[in-house]
């Protein structure tokens, strides 16, 4: 009687456990994160090139009477959070990255003082280049000393060292933490390798001052917790 050969046996495929289930969703969570705020990143800069653009051509200065300031805010404020300024004779908050505010010259004077010394040096506020008399008198922060472009926001994971902490040194600390915040998540989410380059993760963390290490300590905690 002829025998006839067994047929081989198809290994079964091994169901996704739960936890890896869970931690698939969580590096997808991530990836979305990541490109929403690179995303965001880049209009804000394209906003910022924008402004600058528009105030390429000077005006003439009017009598300091009735002369008006721009101010222009550079921070973008948490859900709910604002950047509140109270002077003598009116009060108002910013609420987004890119708004402008025209101010009476002695309100501006005001602005400049001792109590806002930090909203200047950290790039919170900035003037257009159009006052440039009064950046200099003043020695305020201009929209030209904070143009990082949407191209280094875009392609910031794939900078060569040397530009990355040439591009990052010359930030306030306000982005310097921001940009730090993008790598991190970029980082978790595994969606390039060149985020996980740990002289630039090094870099980074030197530049901020450990701030670089604290945020990916802190979004390693919230991973665990999920």
């Amino acid at each position: 009687m002829a025998r006839t050969s067994a047929k081989p046996q198809l290994e079964k495929e091994q169901p996704i456990t739960q936890v890896e289930a869970n931690q698939q969703s969580e590096v997808e969570i991530l990836r979305e994160q990541n490109k929403a705020l690179q995303e965001q990143m880049a209009k804000q800069m394209e906003m910022m090139s924008n402004l600058m653009a528009n105030q390429s051509n000077k005006s003439e200065h009017k009598d300091e009477t009735t002369r008006k300031v721009k101010i222009i805010h550079l921070q973008q404020p948490s859900p709910g959070m604002e950047t509140p300024i109270h002077l003598s004779r009116i009060s108002f908050s910013f609420t987004r990255y890119g708004e402008e505010r025209f101010l009476r010259f002695d309100d501006f004077l005001e602005l400049t003082g001792e109590r806002f010394k930090d909203y200047w040096k950290e790039h919170i506020l900035a003037l257009s280049a159009e006052d440039e008399d009064l950046i200099e008198e003043y020695d305020l922060t201009s929209i030209d000393d904070v143009a990082l472009t949407s191209y280094h926001i875009k392609n910031l994971p794939n900078l060569p060292v040397e530009e990355l902490e040439t591009i990052v040194k010359n930030l306030s600390l306000n982005h310097k933490l921001l940009i730090s915040r993008t790598w991190a998540s970029g980082y978790y989410a595994g969606e390039n390798s060149a985020f996980a380059d740990r002289r630039k993760i090094e870099i980074l963390n030197d530049i901020t001052e450990g701030g670089m290490e604290n945020i990916l300590s802190e979004l390693d905690a919230q991973r665990k917790r999920k």
